[in-house]
Parts: structure tokens; C-alpha cells; sequence
């Protein structure tokens, strides 16, 4: 009964070309519930599985973030070593610190680790980093993470104040009643 109370209240994924649209709708709706960087456990020592929206992307990348600034890639089990580091607000990794790219920490949770290339978006041909926890990877495809990801986070407050709504009309109900 409450699921079709919140249904007019609840927020649809918008329509997006690609991977890089569905983040430009998305993040900000729901940034509030990132994690900041300083916060190295959500990231740290886990298994973090790249995803993208190209048709002809079929490897699986693995990135690990380790203490230390030890970063390790793996694109079909094929691995290269390289360094990450946080700096002034930034996220830095690659083969090495001098060889590396720069990204602002887009979104952070403990299955989502988003970061946004930093500089002029027209530039890039791909703007965001994404990546899914390993577990989570291999059931999902990028347009049904993102379905996942926005799910996570759509109405998290407005389903918790229609039902409050609804349960003080409820008590209001049965004190009119008796």
C-alpha cells in the first residue's frame, strides 16, 4: 500500500545518450550521499571493475587501490603496475605519478567509485571513470549499474516523509475517530 502511495512521488532515471549523459543527470541529484576521499576505506584494497558504455569495450578491467599509493591494473589478466595519490581535493593515478591523469572524486559509496576527468569536459572523449565493485560487475551491464545506482539513492528522504505523512494521518484518523 505505501509502494503505491510514493509511486507519483518517485523520480525517474531521466533519459540519457550514453554513460557520460546519465552521470551529468544523475550526480547531482544525488552527490549528498558521496563519501569524500579522505574516507580511503571505501576504496581501498577492493576490487573495483571498470565499466563504459562502448559498444566495442569488451575487456574487464580490474583496479585496485592500495595502501601506499600502489595502484594495479588488470585488463584481462594482463597486469600494470603504477602509483595513485590524493592531492588538494584531487584523485591521481597511473603507471607512474609523473605519467598519470587527474580526476575530481565525482561520487564514492562502497560499491561505486566515480571519478570525473579534471579539465574541460569537450576535451574528453570519455569525462567519467567508472567503477563497480567486482561482485556487482559481473551481473550487470553499465546502463543496469546505473539503473542500480540511481535506484539506491531515488526518494532516499520522500519515501520517508510520505510515510510519516501517512502515519500522522493515520493517528489523526483514529483520534477524530474515538
Amino acid at each position: 500500500m505505501l509502494d503505491k502511495v510514493a509511486k507519483p512521488f518517485n523520480v525517474e532515471l531521466p533519459e540519457a545518450d550514453g554513460l557520460d549523459d546519465t552521470l551529468n543527470k544523475i550526480l547531482p541529484a544525488i552527490r549528498k550521499h558521496s563519501e569524500d576521499l579522505r574516507e580511503e576505506d571505501f576504496f581501498l584494497k577492493k576490487n573495483w571493475i571498470e565499466i563504459r558504455d562502448d559498444e566495442d569495450f569488451h575487456e574487464t578491467i580490474l583496479h585496485i587501490f592500495d595502501e601506499g599509493g600502489e595502484y594495479v591494473c588488470s585488463t584481462d589478466g594482463n597486469i600494470e603496475c603504477g602509483e595513485w595519490r590524493h592531492m588538494n581535493g584531487k584523485f591521481v593515478y597511473g603507471p607512474s605519478s609523473c605519467d598519470a591523469e587527474v580526476f575530481d572524486l565525482a561520487f564514492l559509496d562502497d560499491e561505486f567509485f566515480i571519478l570525473a576527468k579534471h579539465g574541460n569536459p569537450r576535451n574528453f572523449e570519455r569525462r567519467y571513470r567508472v567503477f563497480l565493485i567486482e561482485k556487482l560487475s559481473k551481473k550487470m551491464e553499465w546502463n543496469e549499474a546505473m539503473e542500480y545506482f540511481f535506484d539506491k539513492y531515488r526518494n532516499s528522504n520522500g519515501f520517508l516523509m510520505v510515510a510519516a505523512i501517512l502515519l500522522l494521518a493515520i493517528i489523526a484518523a483514529a483520534l477524530l475517530l474515538s
